[in-house]
C-alpha cells in the first residue's frame, strides 16, 4: 500500500489534509493591496465606500479561512459587530447572484493560501 497514490487518502482523514488558515494580518495586506488603499486607510473612522467593501472582503475571507471570526475582525477595525456582518451578508448574497463575483471572491481566498 505504500507508494500507492491513494495511500494517504485512505491513511489521513480529509480534515488532516486541509490548508492551514493564513493570519488576519496577511488577509489584511493581501485585501488592501487588491484595493490599492493603505491599511490605515481602510480602518479609519468614516463609512467610504472603497474602506466598507476591503473590511467585508476581510471579514469574508477570515471566515471562509476560518484565519479568525466576525467578532475579532471587527475588533481589528474598530467596527460595531453588526456593521461588518451585515457586510458580509451582503458580499455572499451578492455571490449567490453573480457567477462572476462569486469566482472573484474564490480568487481571492486561493490568493490567501499562495501568501
Amino acid at each position: 500500500m505504500v507508494g500507492e497514490e491513494d495511500f494517504v487518502d485512505t491513511v489521513l482523514p480529509k480534515k488532516a489534509r486541509t490548508r492551514k488558515p493564513p493570519s488576519l494580518s496577511v488577509i489584511v495586506a493581501h485585501v488592501c493591496r487588491s484595493a490599492s488603499m493603505s491599511e490605515a486607510a481602510v480602518k479609519a473612522p468614516g463609512k467610504g465606500r472603497a474602506a466598507a467593501h476591503a473590511r467585508a472582503l476581510t471579514g469574508w475571507l477570515a471566515m471562509k479561512s476560518k484565519a479568525a471570526t466576525l467578532t475579532r475582525v471587527a475588533v481589528f477595525f474598530d467596527r460595531e459587530l453588526s456593521t461588518l456582518s451585515h457586510a458580509v451578508s451582503n458580499l455572499e448574497e451578492r455571490s449567490r447572484n453573480s457567477e462572476s463575483f462569486a469566482n472573484a471572491l474564490n480568487q481571492h481566498l486561493d490568493a490567501i493560501y499562495q501568501a
